[in-house]
C-alpha cells in the first residue's frame, strides 16, 4: 500500500501531525506511517474502536466553539509526550483519545479513564 491508497482520514492525520512537528523535524516518513495504518488494521491501538468519519453535531446553543466534529478519526499520538514523532513513540488513536491523553501519561490517561467508566 501506498500513502496514497491511505483514506483520507489518515492522510490528513499525518499532515495535522506533520504541522505540529515542524520545527523538531521528529515525524516518521509516509511509508512508515502506512506501515502503522496496517499494524492497526482501522483500530485504535488504545482503544480498539474503529476508525471512523461518524460527525459529531452540535447546536450553536451549546456554547461549543466547534459546531461538529469526528471524534473517531485517526490520529498519531505521542506514546511518551515530547519525545516526538519516531517510528518508536507513536500509534494511530481515534482523536478523541489523543485529546482525552493530551500530554499525559499512558499511566495518567488509564487512571482517568478506568475512574470515569467505574462511576457511568
Amino acid at each position: 500500500m501506498r500513502f496514497s491508497d491511505l483514506p483520507s482520514p489518515a492522510r490528513r492525520a499525518y499532515q495535522a501531525a506533520k504541522r505540529r512537528d515542524r520545527l523538531r523535524q521528529t515525524l516518521l516518513s509516509k511509508a512508515e506511517f502506512v506501515d502503522l495504518w496496517e499494524i492497526s488494521e482501522g483500530r485504535c491501538q488504545l482503544s480498539g474502536i474503529p476508525f471512523s468519519s461518524e460527525e459529531e453535531r452540535y447546536a450553536s446553543s451549546t456554547g461549543y466553539s466547534r459546531l461538529s466534529s469526528r471524534p473517531w478519526e485517526p490520529s498519531l499520538d505521542q506514546i511518551t509526550p515530547g519525545l516526538g514523532y519516531h517510528r518508536e513513540n507513536v500509534r494511530l488513536v481515534c482523536k478523541c483519545v489523543n485529546i482525552g491523553k493530551n500530554g499525559y501519561s499512558d499511566e495518567t490517561f488509564l487512571k482517568w479513564v478506568k475512574s470515569v467508566a467505574a462511576r457511568s
